[in-house]
């Protein structure tokens, strides 16, 4: 067997998939982890007054959608930005992410896993943090955790001017 039969079945194993290697034979070491959508929306908002009533108050909303893939660490942790999921091209321009940060995940397992998560804007509201964990049924952390997630925020574009 080749050096690069070997690689690429090593690359096969990881990826849990065969290859498409195309016509060049070569490994192009990328792959797809996210996809996102910058659209028009709404949020819905609330007013909770003194006397405990609640009003709902609906508007249009900038939405950015992100979905990807991730995996925990040794320590069945792994926290990340949503900036590295998603490409921002308005040359100066940035954004600003408000709140709800909606994040879900499901992990990718065979066995039981349990996984919690918190995402949230930074304090500069330039970027959302996100923390994962995942652990096994009997309490101990679940190293090595693959996970599909999806994440959906408001956010404003922020027009620098010199």
């Amino acid at each position: 067997m080749t050096q690069q039969s070997d690689l690429t079945k090593h690359f096969e194993k990881i990826l849990g998939r065969a290859l498409d290697l195309g016509g060049s034979g070569e490994v192009v070491l990328r792959e797809r982890v996210a996809s996102y959508t910058k659209d028009d929306g709404s949020t819905t908002s609330r007013d909770i007054g003194t006397t405990g009533n609640s009003t709902k108050a609906c508007g249009a909303a900038n939405l950015l959608d992100v979905g990807g893939t991730a995996r925990t660490g040794q320590d069945g942790t792994t926290e990340f930005m949503l900036s590295e999921f998603f490409c921002h091209f308005s040359g100066r321009n940035s954004l600003s992410f408000e709140f709800p940060a909606n994040f879900v995940a499901t992990p990718r397992s065979q066995s039981p896993v349990f996984l919690t998560a918190l995402a949230s804007p930074t304090s500069d509201r330039r970027d959302v943090g996100v923390r994962v964990a995942t652990w096994a049924p009997n309490g101990s952390p679940a190293p090595n955790t693959s996970f599909d997630w999806r994440c959906r925020v408001p956010y404003e574009t922020v027009i620098v001017i010199d």
